[in-house]
């Protein structure tokens, strides 16, 4: 690898402030292991976030309202609430964003009655299906023996769901279960869900868009919920021969390259850190 091509992956490890809008807790009783609880966002890991998913949501939410009826949504794992917000622009009026107690009500980008506090280790029932379900950038940070309840969570709420998750070595602040998206595509395949690669080419050159959401992005739906897609989401389904490959560019695959060979310790300390420059270069 040139020298110079290494040096850029190493600067691009300063954005592993994994920055979905999506991070989600996992709480537990008080003084058993807890997961995701033990490790509690702060302020700072929003802000940096926050802007960042505001472009990314509002290119995604452009694209997917032309191809599908989208008139209720559920956020799981919504942060401050900014892809929420986008969606709320974009004309869908019945929205809910769901993340741990901890997110202060008074950061948030929503209004108050929009948001539910839940721990996502836990069963989610909230007595309704939403037109569409989206949890970005937000299984990674569940350790793998909630990956099955959280799935389930997901599909108990709505027919077709917007799913990313963060792939290996691709770095960020507390990520305990990062998996190739075959995983997941297999836990939703056992529910019924077929995926559709429709997202990602859609994106793949807009610079607006955070790169996570970019490479990452599939669509899933069940036999119900691709009665409501377009002939275009419906046509990019991907064949059940078809293993789901890690996208990305190459720069993407010199930060995946680069963050293998650092410790995870040291990566998690570097993604707090941009997180505060960051933040605080926005106050």
């Amino acid at each position: 690898m040139p020298v110079q091509q290494l040096d850029e992956a190493l600067f691009h490890v300063g954005i592993l402030a994994q920055t979905s809008v999506s991070r989600s807790s996992v709480e537990g009783p008080k003084g058993k292991a807890r997961g995701m609880s033990e490790h509690e966002y702060n302020e700072d890991f929003y802000s940096y976030i926050d802007a960042g998913s505001r472009r990314s949501a509002r290119a995604v939410a452009a694209i997917l309202k032309n191809e599908m009826k989208i008139d209720s949504l559920l956020d799981v794992g919504a942060g401050h609430g900014a892809w929420a917000a986008e969606w709320l622009a974009a004309g869908v009026t019945d929205v809910l964003a769901v993340d741990g107690n901890y997110v202060k009500r008074d950061q948030l980008a929503i209004p108050a009655k929009a948001f539910k506090a839940h721990d996502l280790g836990t069963p989610l029932d909230l007595k309704k299906k939403f037109d569409l379900v989206q949890t970005l950038e937000v299984a990674e940070h569940l350790p793998g023996d909630k990956a099955d309840l959280f799935v389930k969570n997901l599909v108990a709420h709505g027919d077709v769901i917007l799913f990313s998750a963060a792939v290996p070595h691709q770095g960020g602040e507390h990520h305990v279960n990062e998996q190739p998206p075959e995983y997941w595509r297999e836990k939703l395949k056992a529910h019924g869900y077929a995926v559709f690669d429709f997202i990602r080419p859609r994106l793949v050159d807009n610079s607006d868009v955070m790169p996570w959401y970019r490479f990452n992005t599939y669509l899933y739906a069940n036999a119900a919920g691709q009665k409501r897609l377009s002939k275009a989401i419906l046509d990019s389904r991907v064949p059940n021969d078809r293993k789901l490959e890690i996208g990305g560019d190459l720069k993407w695959a010199l930060r995946r390259a680069a963050v293998r060979l650092i410790p995870a310790a040291l990566v998690k300390s570097i993604a707090m850190a941009k997180a505060r420059v960051e933040a605080a270069a926005r106050r």
